[in-house]
């Protein structure tokens, strides 16, 4: 049987190629889990144990840059109440201490720094290459690079996650601390309960924005795509290869026309 394209044969193999697509980029397709509203799992998975409805959390974090470190670090928050949360004041370091005794890396939010409701908020260490990777600005910085962000005010030493393994925290004005992860060797917090190390280009993020059980090991997935700003970026694996065979068979049937 002969095969002959024509305009419509065409548009129809286009029409699939897209469904494909489609198919592959859809999470419940995959068996993902997905956030809803009020971080309930989806796909049948049963419901965490504990989730923060109402606090700010350590959402992302991206401690093994490529290139030059630790300007390319950065750390997302996220807002899970119903409510704006202004920051100011609040400490965020790699140091089990806001003040006081700090051995490592502890900055304060700048004045006027609030994290709406449902948002997330970027703390880069380089406000200039976070920009220069991602086209928009962070929210904050540490370092003094760029008057479009705002300076976070450093109160101990230079910031700078561990490749292997470190801990991050998050503190409010009166030192309590509001959140903790780690990862790898775990840094002060040690390996019990740590977020696997990611690689060099990898971040380590919540599986569900707000999803908090005080057990970064469950809570926490690696991602071989950061997404700063809850920007979603699926990852395919080798499901990618489906959509791009199809619009190779697409491409030489046009030749053939």
């Amino acid at each position: 049987m002969k095969f002959e394209m024509n305009a419509w044969n065409a548009m129809a193999l286009t029409l699939i190629c897209l469904l494909m697509l489609a198919v592959v980029l859809e999470p419940s397709a995959r068996g993902e889990v997905t956030a809803s509203e009020g971080g309930t799992p989806e796909v049948g998975q049963a419901p965490p144990t504990t989730l923060v409805t109402g606090g700010v959390v350590i959402n992302e974090v991206y401690p093994n840059p490529v290139g030059r470190e630790p300007d390319g670090e950065w750390i997302e928050l996220y807002n899970g109440g119903a409510t704006n949360v202004s920051l100011y004041g609040w400490y965020l370091g790699d140091d089990v201490n806001a003040t006081g005794n700090v051995k490592e890396g502890s900055y304060i939010f700048p004045q006027g720094t609030v994290i709406e409701a449902g948002g997330y908020l970027i703390v880069a260490v380089n406000g200039t290459a976070f920009y220069e990777a991602y086209g928009f600005y962070p929210d904050v910085e540490m370092m003094n690079t760029t008057d479009a962000v705002p300076d976070m005010i450093r109160v101990g030493n230079k910031f700078m996650l561990n490749n292997d393994g470190d801990d991050l925290h998050l503190f409010s004005p009166d030192g309590s601390e509001v959140d903790a992860v780690w990862y790898g060797t775990g840094g002060a917090m040690g390996k019990d309960g740590a977020a696997r190390r990611p690689g060099e280009g990898e971040s380590i993020e919540r599986t569900q924005p707000g999803l908090d059980t005080d057990d970064p090991s469950s809570d926490f997935t690696v991602r071989s795509t950061p997404t700063p700003s809850g920007i979603t970026v699926p990852e395919l694996g080798g499901l990618w290869l489906i959509p791009l065979i199809a619009v190779l068979v697409v491409i030489y049937l046009f030749r053939r026309m």
